[in-house]
């Protein structure tokens, strides 16, 4: 078995293969994401050491995400976002136990140590997506057995597979007539590959702007949004009224897995109005006509010193509309001690 790493040729050739073959490869593996997120971190990243793992027969055994940040402590650290976040753990083909998985799992954390003590990486930080919880691939961490430390998660996601009037009874009782009421007040469209309109996509980034009272990301990741969402990788909702967008909700896709990546509301909406309630619906119901098995309403990001209220908030918010409750197995593995 082989790596290819993401400076080689072939390289994206070899990833989409695995995106394709392994189950489990959620929105965050595929290579749509590896642009945006190169888009998202231009300034921030230190390097990308990103590697597939290939066998003798040419099948991708191990897709492995490996961004280089520099962490809280001011060390480099293998994470995501701010360097105290968690990536997307390596992604293996074939289950757990069987030689192939074994083989590749080895081979993948042996040459992430390899490449962290190289360049004095002082920590590799990894979660496991809900999904393969849910779908029985893995009923444990085991990364613990490689020395990781755990420092588990949970994650609230909806299983769209449901019957339409389940999941609507699902949802906490106090969302039905929030939303029923503001269907009589405002007008919802899902605007993805069929309906694909830039115009449309900037309102998210204007309502972005407004929500967050300033512009937060460089425009070129609102741009690789844009194209997620021509390409069919992911759908925006917006909810208008009287012709004005008031609300955008942006999920991400791939295959049966759909995940809730950001929601921007007009700040002059009113707290006690469901624009909101109404949003996160209409985007459950499009999963569902789009085929998708689970949506992933994201991880709490559990830490020392516990959630912030706006956090407790979210989180409860999200809780509201259902489905279950996960554990996010997430470690972490020193390479500095």
């Amino acid at each position: 078995m082989r790596w290819v790493h993401v400076s080689d040729d072939g390289f994206e050739e070899a990833w989409a293969r695995g995106v394709r073959d392994i189950r489990g490869a959620t929105y965050f593996y595929t290579l749509a994401c590896r642009r945006y997120e190169a888009a998202l971190f231009a300034g921030r990243m230190i390097a990308d050491d990103s590697f597939c793992l290939v066998t003798p027969s040419g099948e991708t055994a191990a897709l492995v995400p490996l961004y280089l940040f520099e962490g809280p402590q001011g060390k480099p650290v293998y994470a995501y976002g701010t360097g105290a976040e968690f990536l997307r753990a390596p992604l293996f083909l074939g289950s757990e136990g069987s030689g192939l998985f074994d083989k590749a799992l080895d081979i993948a954390l042996a040459r992430i140590e390899s490449l962290a003590r190289s360049k004095a990486v002082a920590a590799h930080r990894v979660m496991v997506e809900p999904v393969e919880l849910l779908e029985g691939r893995h009923y444990y961490d085991f990364f613990a057995a490689y020395g990781y430390v755990p420092d588990h998660s949970v994650a609230t996601v909806i299983d769209c597979r449901e019957d339409p009037a389940a999941l609507w009874a699902g949802l906490r009782k106090s969302y039905k007539p929030l939303i029923n009421r503001e269907k009589r007040l405002v007008t919802t469209q899902v605007v993805d590959a069929d309906n694909y309109d830039e115009n449309l996509c900037e309102e998210y980034r204007r309502l972005h702007g407004l929500a967050s009272g300033r512009a937060t990301r460089p425009r070129a990741s609102f741009e690789e949004m844009y194209r997620l969402i021509r390409d069919g990788q992911a759908y925006l909702v917006l909810v208008h009224e009287a012709g004005i967008a008031m609300g955008a909700y942006l999920f991400l896709s791939n295959g049966h897995y759909v995940f809730y990546g950001s929601a921007a509301t007009d700040p002059a909406v009113a707290q006690q109005r469901g624009v909101g309630h109404l949003g996160l619906w209409t985007a459950i119901e499009a999963a569902k006509r789009r085929g998708a098995f689970f949506m992933d309403f994201g991880q709490v990001l559990l830490r020392p010193g516990g959630l912030t209220p706006k956090e407790i908030n979210i989180d409860l918010f999200k809780r509201g509309f259902g489905g279950r409750r996960v554990t996010v197995f997430r470690s972490e593995k020193r390479f500095d001690v």
